[in-house]
């Protein structure tokens, strides 16, 4: 029985997945039950959670300026972010008040691309 490092040099894809099957053949497997699976996932698209962390802080930095106040905060929407149902929303929704209540200045300008970012992306943010 041929192993799948004894091929011949140059047999090509075609070659080694014939190779394959008749590895799978010779282990009991019939060749129509071999498939790839990873040709049958779909594809997911995700933003891991400490990139949408990093925006999360910068929202609390423009919010209240840097300090222990924002610190609070970004710790408090990142925990509500992971434990409650539709948590993107609830951290745009609390930086929405918090800017009307608070006021922005000269900061708007960094805090319009930062939400921006996160509710473009928050279907892709299943903490």
């Amino acid at each position: 029985m041929a192993r799948l490092g004894d091929r011949e040099q140059g047999a090509g894809r075609r070659g080694r997945m014939r190779e394959m099957i008749r590895l799978y053949a010779a282990k009991g497997y019939h060749p129509s039950d071999y498939r790839h699976s990873w040709w049958d996932l779909k594809r997911i698209r995700m933003i891991d959670y400490d990139h949408a962390c990093q925006y999360v802080q910068r929202l609390a930095v423009v919010i209240f300026g840097p300090g222990p106040e924002s610190q609070r905060w970004a710790k408090r929407m990142r925990e509500q972010w992971k434990s409650r149902a539709n948590g993107v929303a609830r951290v745009l929704r609390s930086a929405v008040a918090l800017r009307h209540h608070r006021g922005l200045g000269d900061q708007a300008k960094i805090y319009a691309p930062v939400s921006a970012y996160l509710y473009k992306r928050s279907r892709w943010m299943c903490f």
